[in-house]
């Protein structure tokens, strides 16, 4: 019989192989001094459309839990293959270069940073929260959804950074 220790190895493992959409995790200031937070994540899937709803996991031990789930307010922001410096910056503990960028914006209805070139960024209010083992896995209800016309994703596999190129339509499977 195989023992957990042997099951999270090989899990780790095997999910290096599965890619994933690299997203920054932003949540806003409650009032004008409140600083807003940020993170990059990977474990990221919508759930349903009615009601319209995404999850998103976020590990207990990162900067910026307590905040997300305090505020019960978030923005998931899809990254284009252009954003590996930001995804580095708010993958970083305590980095000063999350914010930095220019093209941070405040969404004027719900005070959440999101990021103008997103690939898309998924405007949230938290509709559950539950916690499994290191995470809180955060079920949010999409209440806007901002998308660039440009389809250019960045993705996270095998442990780098990588982009999506389209196959060619004879491609075909087997």
């Amino acid at each position: 019989m195989t023992n957990t220790v042997d099951i999270a190895q090989q899990l780790k493992q095997a999910m290096r192989g599965v890619a994933a959409t690299v997203t920054i995790v932003t949540t806003g200031g409650d009032g004008a001094a409140a600083a807003p937070c940020a993170l990059t994540a990977s474990s990221f899937t919508s759930v349903a459309l009615d009601p319209p709803t995404v999850l998103v996991c976020i590990n207990r031990r990162a900067s910026i839990h307590a905040s997300i789930t305090g505020r019960r307010r978030f923005c998931v922001n899809a990254l284009r293959s252009c954003h590996v410096p930001l995804a580095l910056a708010c993958s970083t503990t305590g980095s000063d270069a999350r914010f930095a960028h220019d093209a941070w914006r405040t969404d004027a209805a719900t005070g959440l940073p999101y990021l103008e070139n997103a690939q898309t960024s998924f405007f949230c209010d938290t509709l559950e929260q539950v916690e499994v083992g290191s995470h809180s896995i955060l079920v949010g209800r999409v209440t806007r959804v901002a998308m660039s016309v440009d389809v250019n994703p960045l993705m996270y596999v095998n442990g780098a950074f990588a982009a999506v190129r389209s196959l060619p339509s004879d491609a075909g499977g087997g």
